[in-house]
C-alpha cells in the first residue's frame, strides 16, 4: 500500500540536509510509535526475521521539492511552500499505526544537528496498486542499494555494486527472495517455486553516496543507484520489491520505485 503525503513548511525557507533520508525514516518510527510504541520498538529493533535476514518491510521515495536551493555545507533551502513523499508499506498494520500516529501529530519534524524544520501534512493520498504481472517495468525514485563482502586497502570492506557490474543480477534476485520467503513465512502463505528470471538495465545509471546519521557514533556512507529497469518473473515477487522496496537498506528511504 502506498500513501503520498503533502507537507506545508510551517515557517517560511527552511534548512534541511541534503541528505535528509535518516530523518525522515526516524519521523516514520516517532509517528507509529504515537499509536502503539511496542509496535514501534519491534520493527525499529528487529522486525521480521528470518535466516540472520532482517527487514521492515516498508521505504520511501526521495522528496519532492520543486523549488529548492543548495548551499554550502551539504544542506538544501526549501522554497517550496509544499513538498511531497511517497511512503511504501506492505504491512497493514504498520500503515494503519502510521496512519493512526499521523491523525495525531498532523505534523513532521526533521531534527539535525544543526537544527530543526517544521511541516504541517496538508493531505494523505492512497495511490492504487499497478496490476502486478510477469514482466514489469519501472523507474528508481530512491536508489537501489546492493553490496557484497571484498577487501578495500587489504581490509575487509563493503563493495557497493553497479547494475552494469557483472553478476549484479544475482544479488538482486538473492534479495528479493529472502524478503518474498520471509514475508510469506510470517503471513504463513505458500512459497512458490517461480522466482526472478531476467533483469534489464534501461537507462545509464547514476551513482548517488548519501550520508547516514550524521553527527552520530553510527554515521556511514551508503552508494545507491537511480535508474530505469525492466524485469521478469514471479509477480508475487516483484509486488514485494515495489510495497518494500527493492535491494538493501529500504527502511532507510532505499529502492522504492514506480512503474513505468
Amino acid at each position: 500500500m502506498r500513501l503520498k503525503i503533502t507537507f506545508e513548511q510551517l515557517r517560511q525557507r527552511q534548512i534541511i540536509p541534503i541528505d535528509y533520508q535518516y530523518y525522515i525514516s526516524s519521523f516514520i518510527y516517532r509517528v507509529i510509535e504515537l499509536s502503539d510504541s511496542d509496535y514501534s520498538k519491534w520493527l525499529h529493533d528487529s522486525g521480521y526475521i528470518h535466516n540472520y535476514n532482517q527487514f521492515k518491510f516498508f521505504t520511501f521515495s526521495f522528496l519532492n521539492v520543486r523549488e529548492r536551493e543548495i548551499l554550502p555545507n551539504s544542506m538544501m533551502k526549501i522554497i517550496s511552500p509544499k513538498i511531497e513523499l511517497t511512503l511504501s508499506f506492505i504491512s497493514d498494520k504498520s500503515i494503519q499505526h502510521l496512519l493512526a500516529g499521523i491523525f495525531q501529530s498532523k505534523r513532521m519534524e526533521i531534527c539535525y544537528p544543526a537544527g530543526k524544520a517544521l511541516f504541517n501534512i496538508r493531505n494523505i493520498e492512497m495511490i492504487p496498486d499497478p496490476v502486478f504481472s510477469k514482466c514489469m517495468r519501472f523507474r528508481t525514485i530512491s536508489p537501489i542499494v546492493l553490496s557484497k563482502s571484498g577487501k578495500y586497502k587489504e581490509k575487509e570492506s563493503k563493495i557497493y555494486l553497479n547494475p552494469a557490474d557483472e553478476g549484479y543480477f544475482e544479488y538482486f534476485k538473492k534479495n528479493l527472495e529472502e524478503k518474498y520467503i520471509t514475508f510469506s513465512l510470517y503471513n504463513k502463505e505458500g512459497i512458490k517455486k517461480d522466482t526472478l528470471e531476467s533483469f534489464n538495465l534501461l537507462n545509464t545509471q547514476k551513482s548517488k553516496l548519501i550520508s547516514i546519521a550524521e553527527g552520530k557514533e553510527s554515521h556511514t556512507y551508503i552508494k545507491g543507484y537511480l535508474y530505469d529497469f525492466e524485469v521478469t518473473g514471479n509477480p508475487d515477487m516483484i509486488r514485494i520489491g515495489y510495497e518494500t522496496g527493492f535491494g538493501k537498506y529500504s527502511s532507510l528511504g532505499f529502492g522504492c520505485v514506480k512503474v513505468i
